[in-house]
């Protein structure tokens, strides 16, 4: 999922638009505000490298001015945030953390800006798949803009999210619940239900339900996003794109397969218009239209899907990255089915290898990832070391999900078809049995928003 820099920036970008002045005739460079206010048109129409061109010739007079001059600020945030759109996450990182160290020594670290910049950089870094630090940025930020300005300031709120957002990813859920819910509490008495700075939080949120298996809480909250989203920015822009992605990834969930694909079809329909069909945000959103075409039987379609995918993670986002590692065990367990065996083996094992290294050995993705190459070791007849992957996988599924989840059931039931195709019938019937018993028990009472 993309999360916009902009939007988490939106207190800055908002000033820089308070400060804008009617264009300039002169045909010479554009003013600081001229410059200022072409960037902040081109970036709310989605064209980037547009924005980058302004923004970028507003830093080379921002750069002379005194450091406590706030258009030196808006110039940073808003060029930080168009090259986060831009997935030039390095130069936003280049950008942002020597100008964090001079205000920091100039202005104070009770400085708004650098409140910011540390909120940026938490953004940037997750961007990379750098979560721990990630987390410190973020929580550096929340300390200081507690203290300077209140812990109910829709700034810090933002922050929070920023901080339930790096858990959320990390699959720590019931902490990324608690966060983003306080932070949209303080949004919505702020700044109202409908604002568009809520978005972020409002899908994110939707995502924490989503992975706590409640779809009936997260359906709602994609939908808050996307009304949001489409009334601001309109239908074609990147962030409608990320909400359908979402959306589709819900209704894939519930089994209303052609919806999703219709859903992921439009959202990558409209990355690749906006953001060009090489952008690191397509990676996700292609992976996951090939897992809804898998499903209706279109394999030719998803290979191809998967393959792009690939090619994009790998030039774009480098070869550690956990996105590259959900397309990497999508290829590897098509080859699997497909008895492509002699494939499948290393794109298993590196998918596994870059989940263990960015989330621990105890993430449902690892526990993913460990059932996936069970799978192949059974098809190639290894039994032994299928076992052991298994039990290794069950272990932890059983740590990262609630014993109420919808997801743990089926988890069991798709290690017992494994241990089926084994010949292990004993192990088999165990699982089956703890998901029917799972299934049997009576539904949570409702409590909390």
């Amino acid at each position: 999922m993309g999360l916009p820099l902009h939007v988490r920036c939106t207190v800055l970008l908002f000033a820089a638009l308070a400060l804008l002045h009617p264009p300039s005739a002169r045909g010479q460079e554009l003013s600081w505000e001229e410059a200022n206010e072409a960037g902040g048109q081109a970036m709310q129409r989605a064209q980037y490298d547009e924005a980058e061109k302004y923004f970028e010739a507003a830093l080379r007079q921002a750069q002379f001015f005194v450091i406590s001059d706030e258009r030196l600020q808006i110039t940073l945030n808003n060029l930080g945030a168009v090259y986060h759109e831009r997935g030039k996450f390095a130069q936003s990182e280049a950008l942002f953390t020597p100008w964090l160290e001079k205000f920091e020594k100039g202005l104070g670290p009770s400085s708004p800006i650098v409140f910011i910049l540390l909120n940026n950089l938490g953004t940037v870094y997750q961007s990379q798949g750098r979560y721990a630090e990630a987390e410190a940025a973020f929580k550096r930020s929340i300390e200081l803009g507690a203290k300077s300005m209140g812990p109910e300031n829709p700034r810090v709120a933002n922050s929070k999210a920023g901080l339930g957002t790096i858990y959320m990813v990390q699959g720590r859920n019931t902490e990324a619940c608690l966060l983003l819910q306080e932070a949209l509490e303080v949004l919505d008495k702020t700044l109202g239900p409908e604002h568009y700075v809520s978005v972020r939080v409002i899908n994110n949120l939707a995502w924490t339900y989503f992975q706590m298996g409640e779809w009936a809480k997260a359906t709602p909250l994609f939908e808050r996003t996307l009304s949001i989203q489409e009334k601001e920015l309109g239908p074609g822009h990147p962030n409608v794109a990320t909400t359908l992605n979402n959306l589709a990834t819900t209704y894939e969930k519930q089994g209303d397969f052609a919806r999703a694909e219709t859903m992921a079809a439009r959202a990558e329909l409209i990355r690749e218009k906006v953001l060009g069909p090489n952008h690191p945000q397509n990676v996700v959103g292609l992976n996951n239209l090939a897992m809804i075409r898998r499903a209706l039987g279109k394999t030719t379609m998803a290979e191809q899907d998967l393959n792009r995918a690939r090619a994009i993670a790998e030039q774009s986002l480098g070869p550690e990255h956990p996105d590259l590692a959900v397309v990497l065990d999508s290829l590897g367990t098509g080859a699997t089915d497909q008895g492509r065996l002699e494939e499948a083996e290393p794109l298993l094992k590196r998918a596994l290898a870059i989940r263990e290294k960015a989330f621990g050995a105890e993430h449902v993705l690892v526990a993913a990832s460990l059932e996936h190459l069970a799978k192949f070791e059974a098809a190639r007849g290894q039994f032994a070391q299928a076992d052991l992957l298994l039990k290794r996988a069950l272990a932890t599924y059983q740590k990262a999900f609630a014993p109420d989840h919808p997801d743990l059931p089926l988890a069991l039931l798709r290690l017992a078809q494994v241990y089926r195709k084994m010949q292990s019938e004993r192990e088999a019937e165990a699982l089956e049995a703890q998901a029917t018993a799972i299934h049997a028990q009576p539904a949570p009472q409702e409590s909390g928003p």
